[in-house]
């Protein structure tokens, strides 16, 4: 029964515990577990939102082609706004994070004022930009009191 034990672990061992998918093992000293840990939880965080946007992008596309394919040519920008901001946004929760990891390790903390001025700049402009050909794709602009109603 050992010997079965070893042969049926044994792949788990060669490839799992490998060098290319073993993590380093560091010193816990102070807060370094919590550390790691918070920064793994935000770019979960930040990746799911990405995600979230890759979702909406394709979801609509696919949902919008198979009622329509005229319609769904003219929302693929509304698509393409939302499937880029998904994609720059887990780009951005990928770097910060293997960022964060380099501070942790160094001990020291780096605030990212200007990277989340700019995801939050780039996502505000790709989501407005959406709704906005979404809702004129859906003929809805002349019934809303912000935007000036045509005379056709």
């Amino acid at each position: 029964m050992n010997n079965l034990l070893r042969i049926v672990r044994s792949p788990y061992h060669r490839i799992v515990r490998s060098s290319l998918f073993s993590d380093a093992v560091i010193k816990n000293s102070d807060s370094t577990a919590r550390d790691h840990l918070a920064n793994e939880r935000t770019f979960l965080a930040w990746a799911r939102t990405g995600l979230a946007y890759l979702g909406a992008g394709t979801g609509l596309f696919y949902s919008a082609y198979h009622i329509d394919e005229k319609h769904a040519r003219r929302i693929l920008p509304a698509c393409g706004c939302f499937t880029l901001n998904g994609a720059g946004i887990l780009v951005f929760s990928f770097l910060r994070y293997f960022d964060n990891l380099e501070h942790i390790e160094r001990g020291v903390f780096a605030p990212s004022k200007r990277s989340f001025i700019f995801v939050f700049a780039s996502t505000s402009f790709l989501t407005t930009a959406a709704v906005a050909i979404l809702y004129e794709e859906a003929g809805l602009k002349h019934y809303s009191p912000l935007l000036p109603t045509s005379s056709s």
